[in-house]
Formats: structure tokens, C-alpha cells, sequence
């Protein structure tokens, strides 16, 4: 396993601040439509009149795409209650969408790093957008991170050594991320291909064939967001700084974040 310097680590942890909360039921029945829904969540958890658009722009994914999405997503998901009346006595231009109670039923999530979720930069310059098995291999492996980050840092203060020491906790059995997932074997193979090549994790298999492969994240991977029109879009996101507190509210109670 590499080695990395506290800093690198830390950077890495701090990316993950605005990730995207998607519960492991929903990827199971939607499938891609999940990551609409956990944007939509994101927008309001009560109800929304937003346009099509923005929450195309919110999930950070093409407007057609969504508006297939919404369609998987209703009614089950997420009901559709027309154009209503404002407090005024307009009707509005848009209709109101809410999540249903199975939208909105807790259960175990997986952490999806915001840049990660759009068109990446690559270092060869290239303009790369992860499938979405590869962005649900990745979330699996930064809540792996994550966990680790706020486990250790309870106890030690710093989870430099264990992120970066134990190369064991980067260890995923196959038969559990699709039974946890619902993708099949060689979706998750060549979603592991597909990330190994473009340099976000290494990907090795156990020296026992049957252990489960290690898939250790590149804590030094580099890439830029074309989604946003921050000055830091042009910057590679290693170097960028979040902020850390944000995160650790986002991830202090870790007992449903999966493969903590």
C-alpha cells in the first residue's frame, strides 16, 4: 500500500464534506434513478416546486437523464400533486413534488464525494463522467474512509495511521457489496477496472482468491469539477480546501453509514 502523508489524508477526508447521502434500499430498487432521489432529498425532505432544471443541476446529472428519473421515481418514490395554489391564489408554474414515507425511511447509506458526481478533469486532461456503478464502488470506498476518519479520530485524535497502515480495512468482499448493492458480479468487476484505470483507487486481489479484493483509495488522485463556477473549479480538488467541521457533522453518528 502507498504511503501518504497526513496532509494528503486529511485533504482527502475534507473532500468528502458535501457528499451525497444515498441509502443502500434505494440503489437497490432504482438503481440510478437512487441518485436523483437523494438530490431531491437534498432540495427538501417535505416537498418541492423547483423546476426540472435545478434539480438536474442539483443532482449534478443531464436534464434528460433526470427527467427519466423522476418518472422511475413516481409515484412510489416521490408524489406528484400537480400544480398547486400559492398563498396568494396563483397557480403555480411548476408541480409540487414530495417524497413518499419510503423515500424517506432511514436505513444504511453510502457516501457519494460531490466530485465525483459530475464531469471530471482528468490529469491526462480528458473530461471523464462515472458510471454508476463506478460512483457506487467509489462511495462504498470513501465511506469506508469516512468511517475510519471518524472512528480513529475519537480515540487517537488523528486517523492518519490506520487510513494509510492497515491495508485490511480496505478489503470488500464481492458477494457482499451485491448483496448490499443488487449490482451484479461483473458490474462491480468492471467498475473496479474502470476506477483502477483512471487512478482513483488501486485495486489488488488477496493473495487467497476468495477474501475478498483490496480496493484502496488514491488519496492523491487529482481532478477538477466542471460543474461549478467557483474559481476552485479550475483547481485540482486535492488542493482545495472544505471545511472539516461541516463534515464531521455530516458523519458524526456513523451507525448507519455502510462498510464503516
Amino acid at each position: 500500500m502507498d504511503q501518504y502523508d497526513i496532509a494528503t489524508c486529511e485533504t482527502y477526508i475534507e473532500s468528502l464534506t458535501n457528499s451525497l447521502k444515498v441509502t443502500l434500499h434505494a440503489i437497490k430498487a432504482l438503481g440510478p434513478a437512487a441518485e436523483t432521489l437523494s438530490s431531491l432529498l437534498q432540495v427538501s425532505r417535505k416537498g418541492t416546486f423547483v423546476e426540472q432544471a435545478k434539480i438536474a443541476e442539483v443532482a449534478m446529472l443531464p436534464f434528460d437523464t433526470v427527467v427519466k428519473h423522476l418518472a422511475t421515481l413516481t409515484p412510489d418514490w416521490v408524489e406528484n400533486d400537480g400544480r398547486e395554489k400559492t398563498s396568494k391564489g396563483y397557480t403555480r408554474r411548476t408541480p409540487t413534488r414530495r417524497p413518499t414515507r419510503l423515500a424517506l425511511r432511514d436505513g444504511k447509506y453510502i457516501l457519494i464525494p460531490q466530485w465525483a458526481r459530475g464531469p471530471m478533469v482528468l490529469e491526462n486532461g480528458k473530461s471523464h463522467r462515472l458510471r454508476w456503478a463506478e460512483k457506487v464502488l467509489l462511495g462504498i470506498v470513501c465511506s469506508r474512509v469516512a468511517g475510519i476518519a471518524e472512528g480513529t479520530s475519537r480515540e487517537t485524535g488523528s486517523p492518519h495511521a490506520e487510513m494509510v497502515e492497515n491495508e485490511d480495512r480496505y478489503r470488500f468482499g464481492l458477494w457482499e457489496i451485491k448483496q448490499m448493492t443488487g449490482l451484479s458480479s461483473n458490474t462491480v468487476t468492471a467498475a473496479k477496472r474502470s476506477l483502477n484505470a483512471i487512478g482513483l483507487i488501486d485495486w489488488s486481489r488477496h493473495e487467497s482468491g476468495n477474501r475478498g479484493d483490496y480496493i484502496v483509495p488514491n488519496f492523491e488522485f487529482c481532478t477538477a469539477s466542471q460543474n461549478s463556477d467557483s474559481p476552485l473549479s479550475t483547481i485540482p480538488w486535492g488542493a482545495q480546501k472544505w471545511h472539516l467541521e461541516a463534515l464531521k457533522t455530516g458523519i458524526r453518528d456513523v451507525s448507519n453509514l455502510a462498510f464503516a
